[in-house]
Order: C-alpha cells, then structure tokens, then sequence
C-alpha cells in the first residue's frame, strides 16, 4: 500500500501521543523511525511502533532519564527503561554537545529495553555537525557465538560517519546475519527466514521467524571473524557502558556508545573534509570490470531517503499498516 510520507510522519507522531509521550520525544523518536521506514530499513521503520514485546507505544519508561556527567568528555544516561530510539537520539546530541567544547565526546547509555534504531540517522547527524561518530549498540542476547547453539551477544550493529563537503561517509552494519526487526517482520508477514542464518532453541537450523526468537542467529559470516565484532561491541557498548552483558546482569537492561570526535584532534576540519573528498573520489573511480563507479557504503541508503521525502510517498506493507492503524 502506498501512502504519503507526510501524512505518515504525522500519524507516528499522533501515536506516540496518544501514548504518553511529550511532544519534544515524540518528535524525537518520529525522527529515527521515518528514517529507518524511508531508507529501506524496514527493520528499524514503523513496525518497532507496535511489534514485539518491547514496542514502543507500550514501553514507555518507568521514570525520566537522568544525564550523569562522568568528565569533561563523557556522560552516562540512566535510561529507567525509556525506549532506546528515544535515549539514542538524546546520547547523540549530548555526545556532540561535549564534542562542541572539547573536541570530543564519549556518552554511553544504560537501562533501555528496546533498539536505539538505525545507526545510520545518528551517523549523519554527528557527520553534519562536523564530527567524526562513532556508534554501537548492545542489546539482549541474540547470536550465538560462533560455534554455540546459545544466544549470548545481542544483534550489536556498529557504525561510522565522516563529514564530508558533500553528503557524509556513513557505514552502519549489523554484526548478526540478520537483524531482530526483521525477524519480528517475517513473523507479521508468514515469511520464511533465509536459510542458514538462524536456530531453534535446540540448535537446530530454522527459517521459521518463531522459532528463531525462541532460540539464536549466526554472526552476520557464521565465522569466528563476525563472532568476534559482535563481541567487542558488546565489551564497549555493555561492559564498559555499564549495562548488561552477554546473560549477566540484565536487570541493568540494554547498552550503547556514542562517541563524536572533532578532526581538529590532528587537523583544521577544513583540511579533513577536503582529504575525504580527495579519498571517496579515489575509491569510487577504483577500475571496475564493467565500468560501473564503486558504490560507497551509506550512499544508497541516504538516496533512497531521499528520494522517498521528494516524492512524498512511500510503499509498506498492508499487514504493517494496518496493524499499526489499530494504535491511531
């Protein structure tokens, strides 16, 4: 179904409303779920309104987050259970607050209970601002370590932005082989999952998206080698950002880590701008066997934001809206 992006925009909005939000943290969270809806990101769209049982329009914090200033540098938010779209888009704003004066700042978070979104809206609003980001996000366990049946690393996505003259360098990626959303969208929908990428609570191989949130996900290569990045987002994202981690200490909920780092660190931000045009120009002319330009990580996910907010329309999927309809 084909709907207009600026009468959806409105009604996720109204929704967070009506479901207790203030107007400032409705607008917030609006921000980064239309980003992820209109990138592609479907994952991290409209269905984490109201799908799973950490859906935003029903987990809506126990009490105000608190903002902990740990150094000149750093801070720690408290989430008490605010959702983690909500205290992301807060972290970020903090982490570049801190950069702003010092040049660079490190802000973790600890006791959401749900995704902080795609990392991607986050990257680029710390790449405009003139910063180099830096994110990661830890959550409850969902990929098996390599060569386990046991879901012990959360779906823990990493990403980097780089400002530019031009629009940023973003990579965003997640380090399990699929993401929780979208298993979460295959279950509203009565798809399968791809093959080899998930496990029932047995161990055994599945493409059932139930079975496979009653059990565990491969790292994104089902090697050591994606294992072990899931792993180090854990450490800076879980254990040094205070939260849980693995299965211990999960009363203290989901972690992240937003880092915003000035250029001016080695270099005029001018300079450092100019050399990562001089470095994208490079790479995207690299010799191709068929001619083609290389295509930078980030590039389609931002033209495609793009061009959906130009033309004001969007396509989702009917089971997706009208189930989210039922909220308005």
């Amino acid at each position: 179904m084909k709907v207009k992006v600026s009468e959806l925009k409105s009604q996720v909005l109204q929704a967070l409303i009506k479901a207790g939000y203030s107007i400032d943290e409705a607008n917030m969270i609006t921000n980064v779920v239309m980003f992820g809806q209109m990138s592609g990101k479907l994952s991290h769209g409209i269905v984490r309104l109201f799908k799973g049982d950490l859906n935003l329009l029903k987990n809506t914090g126990d009490e105000p987050y608190e903002i902990i200033d740990k150094t000149q540098n750093s801070a720690q938010i408290i989430a008490h259970h605010q959702p983690g779209i909500l205290i992301g888009h807060i972290a970020m704003n903090k982490a570049i607050e801190l950069a702003k004066k010092n040049k660079i700042g490190l802000v973790s978070s600890v006791g959401t209970l749900s995704t902080s979104g795609c990392l991607t809206y986050y990257l680029e609003q710390i790449a405009r601002n003139n910063f180099i980001g830096i994110v990661m996000s830890q959550s409850a366990p969902f990929i098996a370590p390599f060569n386990s049946k046991e879901a012990l690393f959360g779906t823990n996505p990493m990403g980097y932005g780089f400002p530019t003259n031009g629009k940023p360098l973003l990579f965003d990626m997640a380090t399990s082989a699929i993401t929780y959303g979208d298993v979460l969208i295959a279950s509203t929908t009565g798809d399968k999952l791809p093959e080899n990428i998930a496990l029932d609570k047995s161990g055994n191989p599945t493409t059932n998206p139930d079975d496979a949130l009653e059990g565990s996900v491969h790292s994104f290569d089902n090697s050591y080698k994606g294992s072990g990045l899931a792993m180090i987002v854990e450490i800076l994202a879980g254990v040094l950002a205070g939260s849980s981690f693995i299965d211990q200490h999960q009363e203290k909920d989901w972690g992240n880590m937003f880092i915003a780092i000035s250029p001016e660190l080695f270099m005029s931000t001018t300079e450092f701008k100019s050399r990562m045009d001089e470095f994208i120009y490079r790479v995207e002319n690299a010799k191709t066997k068929d001619g083609e330009k290389v295509r930078l990580p980030g590039m389609h996910t931002l033209a495609q934001r793009d061009e959906n907010l130009a033309d004001d329309e969007i396509e989702i999927e009917d089971e997706i809206l009208n189930e989210f309809y039922t909220y308005l």
